[in-house]
């Protein structure tokens, strides 16, 4: 076992070398068959590999990494971005003083795919809360099981390989023989790597020799004196003035050893390594620019491919390794008591990746809007577009009614009657008997600004319900209400002078204490209307605005 005077040594700074991976390897390499030795770094100078692996790391990179907790909205398990944990600015900002997010993320299939391992050590602070993560290069640690510990051996500056803890390491491997540590695409697939180079090296060895073939020339006589001399300075003119004729004096004839360019076939060569290379770093050929078998027509139908099959695997594969070495599996004393690997999860924001041609967006952004699902300021916010004031509220198609509302309706009585509301200014009693005596005409009116507002007054209380302090909620209360209040006044045909309105909500504020979840939202939509109705001084007036709408 190892000393655990290690773990306290190896708190003060980060391990190893920090530097990126774009300078030369320092690591095995593999001699493949056809004699060329290929090493994860010296991958990069083919073409191929280096488009593969920028892809990845700019694609990656530039995608949302964010930490939610979960939570309930409605009734409805939801989630909710944990800007206030710390671990939220290590991966949505800045993991450690000197690298931005964008290039973090972006390491980690890179990183994976050049080496077969992603590696970051995790900085801590005096209660073993994560406070940066630094990246290191792959090369420089080495997996070891000592007994029954596991323990990653990491070389320093000094050059000596120091022991470092599982949880003190954040380590996220590819394709695994053993579940710990990954496969190397270039080391899995060196034989087709230096079989593209090899290529390219015929190639260049090609045109440096002005497309010349190699072949041997044969004399019957021996040349001697000025006739060899002569002879090999017509060669190596030759070489340099492609496209001119050879002449060769005396009893010589010349035999072609190699294979021209056609016969080689060395154009479809290149090309199939290409698509081969594509394939083993996980791109489509068309996201590094090989678009000679691609089709421009589909080009949305491409992307959703990409993300679904590439971006999306490895998106889900980097969260459930983070959740598992980054958050706590101790019980918590925050909400609920729950354990931090409970209440929250890493998540990659792919959405965006996402989205039609402009008619298909369009056409989902009004499902959404119509459902009661986004409100504009989501929607604009989808868009990349600043919010608005009124944003928030949220709408639906007057044609969904709840079956429950229609019953109500053909019972010609308003739905979900409470009993009298006890509260100050702008809150007055109700009479059910007199509501029971409304015109049918009324009671329909009513019931359909009923299921229109029900989906916004539910979601205005859960966002006070969601501020757990009673100070926050009484200065959000009125925030939250008074453009939800606004609406069900022009709904429902009456007037509420301004003063009304401030009364109102200030009682709604004193209530908002004792909420303990969205289900008040019916009462207190009933509440609103009932005030809204007296408000209108009398109910000829307010029945004569409907009829007159």
């Amino acid at each position: 076992m190892i000393d655990q005077s290690i773990r306290s040594e190896n708190e003060s700074s980060p391990p190893g070398p920090m530097d990126d991976f774009w300078y030369n390897d320092i690591g095995s390499d593999f001699e493949s068959d056809s004699g060329i030795r290929i090493t994860p770094q010296g991958a990069l100078n083919i073409s191929t590999v280096w488009k593969c692996i920028n892809w990845w790391f700019r694609m990656y990179g530039t995608i949302p990494h964010k930490l939610y907790e979960r939570t309930t909205l409605m009734d409805r398990p939801s989630a909710i971005e944990a800007v206030d944990h710390p671990l939220y600015d290590i991966i949505h900002g800045a993991p450690n003083p000197g690298m931005t997010a964008a290039d973090f993320h972006g390491f980690m299939p890179a990183d994976k795919r050049l080496w077969g391992n992603f590696y970051a050590f995790i900085q801590r602070n005096g209660f073993g809360k994560p406070v940066a993560l630094w990246r290191i290069r792959p090369d420089y640690v080495r997996p070891k099981l000592k007994g029954r510990q596991f323990l990653y051996e990491i070389t320093g500056d000094d050059g000596l390989p120091k022991p470092f803890f599982p949880d003190e390491i954040l380590h996220l491997p590819a394709i695994s023989n053993d579940g710990r540590v990954g496969l190397s695409a270039v080391r899995s697939n060196h034989n087709v790597l230096a079989w593209n180079r090899a290529t390219v090296r015929y190639g260049g060895q090609f045109f440096k020799n002005a497309s010349r073939p190699s072949g041997i020339i044969s004399t019957t006589d021996t040349l001697k004196g000025d006739a060899k001399k002569d002879l090999i300075e017509n060669l190596r003119r030759s070489g340099k003035e492609a496209g001119k004729l050879l002449l060769i004096e005396g009893a010589a004839t010349f035999t072609k050893m190699t294979l021209d360019q056609d016969e080689a076939q060395f154009i479809l060569t290149h090309n199939l390594q290409e698509e081969d290379i594509c394939g083993d770093f996980d791109v489509f050929p068309h996201e590094v620019g090989i678009t000679r078998n691609s089709n421009n027509s589909i080009t949305e139908q491409l992307t959703i491919n990409t993300v679904t099959r590439h971006l999306t695997p490895e998106c889900v594969r980097n969260e459930q390794g983070m959740n598992l070495q980054l958050l706590s599996d101790l019980p918590s004393s925050g909400r609920g008591g729950s354990t931090e690997r409970k209440r929250y999860f890493f998540q990659s924001e792919l959405k965006s990746l996402m989205r039609g041609d402009t008619a298909a967006q369009t056409a989902f952004l009004k499902a959404m809007r119509d459902l009661g699902i986004y409100d504009g300021n989501q929607i604009a916010d989808y868009l990349g577009d600043s919010p608005y004031e009124g944003g928030d509220i949220r709408v639906i198609n007057g044609a969904y009614v709840p079956l429950d509302m229609l019953r109500d309706i053909a019972k010609n009585r308003r739905p979900g009657d409470v009993g009298a509301p006890n509260g100050p200014g702008g809150d007055p009693p109700t009479d059910n008997k007199q509501k029971a005596e409304l015109p049918s005409k009324f009671a329909e009116t009513e019931a359909r600004v009923r299921g229109s507002y029900s989906f916004l007054f539910a979601d205005a209380v859960g966002r006070v319900v969601s501020r757990k302090k009673p100070q926050e909620r009484a200065k959000y209360t009125p925030i939250a209400f008074r453009p939800v209040m606004s609406g069900l006044t022009h709904a429902l045909g009456v007037k509420a002078s301004t003063d009304f309105m401030d009364r109102y909500l200030a009682a709604l504020s004193e209530r908002s204490a004792g909420w303990e979840s969205e289900a008040v939202s019916s009462e207190e939509l009933g509440r609103a209307m009932d005030a809204l109705i007296e408000h209108g001084k009398t109910l000829e007036y307010f029945e004569g605005r409907i009829c007159d709408a």
